[in-house]
């Protein structure tokens, strides 16, 4: 799912810099497909229960979906 997004290399500098500050990314800054997949991964920041992130833990899902980004910005 692609939303639309360009599926161009790199992210947008905006949205590294929102995930490691810790909130949600904002959709409004979401630029390329990679920024989608950043702000996906930014959903871990709303989980409220350990069991939800041992769960993300076990199963990988975050590593696997940072696999398919570009570290090239």
């Amino acid at each position: 799912m692609t939303l639309g997004f360009p599926d161009l290399p790199g992210v947008t500098p905006a949205c590294v810099r929102e995930l490691a500050a810790g909130p949600v990314i904002r959709l409004e800054d979401i630029r390329v497909l990679n920024d989608f997949k950043l702000l996906q991964i930014s959903w871990v920041y709303d989980l409220n229960f350990r069991s939800a992130y041992r769960l993300l833990r076990q199963r990988g899902h975050i590593q696997e979906l940072a696999a398919t980004i570009p570290l090239r910005r």
